[in-house]
């Protein structure tokens, strides 16, 4: 997963506030979130791609996830939009350099690791 991420500028906002300006560290939250105990699935469609320059452009995404725990069945969801910005990297590949995610409906809670 960290290749989807630039590694010069990245950053990520949740709802508006500054998360991670590091890739790996993104990863590892998105791991420990998630961990051995759920199956996360993350839907996103209705992509609209804005390019911005030669090598830059921005991409909004609709998005459900639904997470389901595997010790009771408990499951967590929602819907949101994710912004993102794109750059083309010297590799030919498009990496995500700015995430951003803002939720429109949650269900239920996830659980936090203590």
């Amino acid at each position: 997963m960290p290749d989807v991420f630039t590694e010069e500028g990245f950053q990520t906002f949740w709802g508006g506030r500054p998360g991670f300006k590091d890739r790996l560290a993104q990863v590892e939250q998105n791991r420990r979130t998630c961990g051995e105990d759920m199956v996360p699935m993350h839907f996103g469609y209705n992509q609209i791609v804005r390019f911005t320059g030669e090598d830059s452009c921005q991409l909004l995404t609709r998005m459900h996830d639904y997470h389901t725990y595997k010790d009771n069945g408990q499951t967590y969801s929602g819907f949101g939009l994710y912004v993102d910005d794109l750059v083309k990297c010297p590799d030919g590949r498009w990496r995500i350099r700015t995430l951003r995610l803002s939720y429109r409906l949650l269900d239920g809670e996830l659980r936090r690791k203590g």
